[in-house]
């Protein structure tokens, strides 16, 4: 419903474009087969002082006999987002909170149109499709964070990303060629660390993590030394070298 609230005032020119991306993009593209998330990643294509003037001003109006309100203040993290929630009520009653995850972007970024949640059931128009971060850029995001050196030698968390790039190879079509190019675009924007990356040790604190996110997510392995040679072996394709026979990657060799 938030989606649809931002959808209704980007087409009224409320706000600038906008984009769903990071664990939400990943539902709706593999529904079940993704992990669970309650962050609400938006990309906002606006300054960041106008970032919170624009949200608003879009939730003012609601939809249908939901009501939207910006509960609390805003926090900015390290990176520029800002954190927040939204409460949403439904006819007068509340409904549900949505935390979000509020970031600036620029008017290039490039986006899928993807299938909404079905709310049919519920009583509800369908919902007109959601902006969603481009895949390329999306697997970009994901292999820098993941890699990225965690600060202050803390065990850097991103370990449900690599299932996240995993999944998305077996079951979505997409250009990997893309994924080369974004990579190079975003490592050298954010020049934390170079790229390219021809093979990532994972560290000892995601072993238990791995195993329990594959569990939960059916992935048809739960070893984590065979999630990491099945990373490890994407990575070096996007580096030009050949395929390793016997994994399922059904697109990997699209280049």
């Amino acid at each position: 419903m938030l989606c649809e609230t931002l959808s209704e005032a980007a087409a009224r020119g409320i706000i600038p474009v906008f984009f769903v991306k990071g664990g939400v993009a990943i539902e709706l593209r593999l529904g079940l087969l993704a992990r669970a998330t309650r962050d609400l990643d938006i990309g906002l294509c606006a300054p960041p002082m106008e970032l919170l003037p624009h949200f608003d001003a879009a939730i003012e109006f609601g939809l249908g006999d939901f009501r939207l309100r910006r509960r609390g203040e805003a926090r900015a993290s390290a990176n520029g987002t800002l954190v927040l929630e939204v409460s949403l009520e439904y006819i007068g009653r509340p409904w549900g909170t949505v935390p979000v995850d509020l970031a600036p972007a620029t008017p290039d970024s490039e986006t899928d149109a993807v299938s909404p949640i079905e709310l049919t059931e519920l009583g509800l128009a369908l919902p007109r499709s959601v902006p969603c971060l481009a895949i390329p850029a999306q697997i970009a995001q994901k292999i820098h964070a993941l890699t990225e050196p965690a600060p202050h030698g803390r065990p850097n968390p991103r370990a449900r990303d690599v299932l996240d790039i995993l999944l998305m190879l077996q079951r979505v079509e997409f250009d990997h060629t893309a994924v080369r190019a974004a990579c190079k675009r975003i490592f050298d924007e954010r020049a934390t660390h170079p790229w390219p990356i021809h093979s990532f040790d994972f560290p000892p604190a995601w072993r238990g993590i791995l195993t329990e996110l594959a569990r939960e997510v059916r992935y048809d392995t739960d070893d984590v030394s065979v999630i990491e040679t099945r990373f490890n072996s994407y990575l070096a394709q996007l580096q030009g070298a050949p395929v390793v026979p016997n994994y399922d990657y059904p697109h990997a060799t699209r280049y």
